[in-house]
């Protein structure tokens, strides 16, 4: 949120979890969280571009946790490999972090949006990142080497999730009579 809180809910209840909020006093509110795929570590990401690892369900950032992934909002995360995590800024740059070692330093740049990064999502193998920009652009990148690939590379490719309202899959979907503007849509599940 962007009193810099994260609120924890209980999604068989749908009721918030008493006692779970996480609050960070010294940043600019929290505009995306990630989970790894252990559900023992949680990425947020800050509108000033810190990143902070959060052990879970101790709640407790981990030493080295903290990094910088350039100086505007941080809009998107997503876990890739074991210990790779994607972070897309509005700097129009997806940062590639180790989130196994406690380097500070990106292990990758993914350059090549011609606007902020809004969404991300990975291949089911945690080779290719699909991202999605404010200006409706959609790329493709092989986040091991760090090169863009064509969209005719992945066109067979399993993705882990669906959350780039902006792709193929998803053309048509969005119909033209409703007016939707390309940063009013948040999701696609």
């Amino acid at each position: 949120a962007q009193d810099a809180t994260i609120r924890f809910w209980d999604v068989n209840e749908h009721l918030p979890v008493v006692g779970r909020v996480l609050k960070f006093e010294d940043q600019s509110g929290i505009f995306s969280v990630a989970f790894h795929s252990s559900g023992r570590l949680l990425a947020c990401g800050f509108g000033d571009g810190q990143l902070q690892l959060i052990s879970f369900p101790a709640l407790k950032p981990l030493p080295g946790g903290r990094r910088r992934a350039g100086t505007e909002r941080l809009a998107a995360l997503c876990f890739l490999e074991d210990d790779m995590l994607a972070v897309g800024s509005w700097d129009q740059t997806v940062y590639i972090f180790s989130s196994s070692s406690s380097s500070k330093s990106p292990l990758r740049l993914l350059k090549g949006n011609t606007s902020s990064v809004t969404h991300m999502q990975c291949s089911a193998e945690g080779t290719y990142l699909m991202t999605n920009s404010k200006d409706g652009q959609v790329l493709y990148f092989n986040v091991l080497s760090g090169e863009r690939v064509t969209q005719q590379t992945v066109k067979d490719c399993s993705w882990r999730d669906w959350s780039c309202p902006m792709a193929w899959h998803t053309m048509g979907m969005w119909a033209a009579q409703r007016h939707f503007g390309i940063t009013g849509i948040k999701g696609c599940r």
